[in-house]
């Protein structure tokens, strides 16, 4: 299936990067823009919708900004069952959205510094991923639609939303550096973010919140699930010179929804640096390290060619 990338460089802050996402989904992804507005914050938020790649489905997502000091600053989404021109970012089928400290919470969050910023952004009609250069560190997000492993008739909306934000903490008291809130694409499981699925759109409210748990899946939790490496199939298997990616699986109490498009954990960043290149099977993908841990194991690669 095809997919658009950009590299994007010299963003000049987070209200520029905010401008270069939105730009990036309307008119390089196709995605529509319903609605742009004000947010509670003070700040641009705007709400597109796309049909996904098959055209049969319905997906709503909004994207805000916001900016509390030049360290505490960052871009915001949120996902909704409908639409309705009365709402706007925040209670347009929001599950939380309370305001605290001029910042939504519990919002997928990309927090980043108010300085010269660089962007990549990948996506199609399903999804959109950024990963963005704050200085030395790589902060992401995912938005969009799983590649789905269900049928529509079980599975009609495997929505996902990830941000860079550890759960719990609210973005205007987490700067853009501080390793104890602030996660990404890594390891075997990632406990670090919380994130959004939803089973119904017959509702602009109706939803629930599902988070990832290190361990193990349990009543209304949910995980990233990644297949075996070395683990598993036996390390002799694997020549340790050779690089492999795998995909990162969404699992709920309901089993594997799907997994996310375009996005894979690499298998381990021998000899690599953030933003090389390296082809597998033919397939060219740029390679970044764990937002706040550089251990050669906890790399991802978006794929890129």
């Amino acid at each position: 299936m095809p997919f658009t990338y950009q590299h994007i460089t010299n963003i000049n802050g987070v209200a520029e990067l905010y401008s270069t996402v939105k730009n990036f989904c309307e008119n390089a992804l196709g995605w529509t823009v319903k609605e742009t507005g004000t947010s509670g914050t003070g700040k641009d938020y705007a709400i597109f919708y796309t049909a996904g790649e098959s055209g049969q489905d319905n997906v709503y997502l909004g994207l805000t900004w916001y900016y509390v000091d030049d360290e505490k600053c960052g871009l915001q989404w949120n996902a909704y069952t409908g639409y309705s021109d009365t709402h706007g970012f925040c209670n347009l089928g929001a599950i939380s959205c309370n305001v605290y400290n001029s910042a939504y919470r519990y919002l997928p969050t990309t927090v980043v510094q108010d300085t010269t910023l660089h962007a990549y952004l990948l996506g199609d009609k399903d999804c959109c991923i950024g990963v963005v250069r704050c200085v030395t560190l790589y902060p992401c997000f995912y938005v969009g639609l799983l590649r789905r492993y269900w049928s529509r008739q079980y599975d009609p909306l495997p929505l996902y939303l990830f941000g860079s934000l550890r759960n719990g903490y609210v973005p205007s008291d987490s700067k853009w550096n501080d390793d104890q809130r602030l996660g990404g694409f890594s390891g075997w499981y990632n406990s670090s973010t919380r994130n959004y699925m939803w089973y119904s759109w017959d509702s602009w409210v109706y939803g629930f919140k599902l988070e990832w748990g290190s361990s193990g899946v349990r009543d209304g939790g949910s995980r990233v699930v990644l297949w075996p490496m070395a683990k598993g199939y036996g390390a002799d298997l694997i020549d340790p010179s050779k690089y492999f990616v795998i995909p990162f699986i969404i699992n709920d109490e309901t089993g594997e929804r799907g997994e996310m498009k375009w996005v894979y954990k690499l298998s381990r960043a021998h000899d690599l640096n953030p933003e090389d290149e390296v082809t597998v099977e033919d397939v060219t993908y740029k390679v970044f390290p764990s937002q706040t841990d550089l251990n050669l194991n906890r790399w991802y690669a978006i794929r890129w060619c």
